[in-house]
């Protein structure tokens, strides 16, 4: 026997024993860690929410529509996304209105490269599994960037607060436990010292340190 039930003004057939993966629409306030083109218009992005964690989606034509889009989302980006669940692999990725766009990290070749390396680590070491701490990892991203962003911050400043945000991610992921006892590093080394960490824990180098020399 058929159940049937009406769904949205819609109706819609239930077959004993089998679950329908419904449609849904939501509202995350989300950081734009990565982008990356899908097709000839599509693109995929991998977002950092204050609620669900990472989470990756495509945005269907945002290269040739500006109707929900008025100007392609990238990295650094914070704001309100909607995102609509669906029956596909990704979640479509349906709009985006920023709150927060921090120009001066892409006027500065420094600060746009130490973001592109802290937008790096979150995305390698933020699984989308992870059932904690998702407040906690998005407001260290976004804490991170926007003092990257503030070009009252000197050079000294800005390496010492990207490597304690690398901190925060390692101790948050469990990656690392404790403060190491040593003596206290310079700024510099201290970012340096952190950059390795992250490396040596994905047995990798990262992309984005290649084009940036402290």
């Amino acid at each position: 026997m058929r159940l049937y039930t009406l769904l949205v003004e819609h109706p819609i057939v239930l077959s004993p024993g089998k679950i329908l993966a419904v449609a849904k629409e939501r509202h995350v306030q989300a950081l734009i860690l990565r982008s990356f083109p899908s097709g000839e218009n599509d693109c995929v992005y991998r977002l950092l929410t204050e609620t669900e964690g990472k989470i990756s989606v495509i945005a269907k034509g945002v290269k040739r529509s500006k109707r929900r889009f008025s100007a392609l989302p990238e990295p650094f980006d914070v704001g309100q996304a909607e995102i609509r669940t669906g029956r596909g692999d990704l979640s479509l990725f349906n709009g985006f209105v920023p709150t927060t766009t921090l120009l001066p990290l892409r006027e500065s070749l420094d600060r746009f490269t130490v973001a592109c390396i802290l937008c790096e680590s979150f995305d390698a070491l933020v699984h989308e599994d992870m059932a904690e701490h998702h407040s906690d990892l998005y407001h260290a991203a976004v804490d991170g960037l926007r003092t990257l962003g503030d070009m009252h911050c000197g050079s000294e400043e800005l390496f010492m607060s990207a490597a304690h945000t690398l901190r925060r991610l390692m101790r948050l992921t469990g990656y690392l436990e404790e403060r190491r006892d040593q003596q206290r590093l310079q700024p510099k080394e201290e970012w340096n010292w952190s950059v390795s960490k992250i490396e040596e824990i994905l047995e990798r180098k990262l992309k984005s340190r290649s084009c940036f020399t402290a």
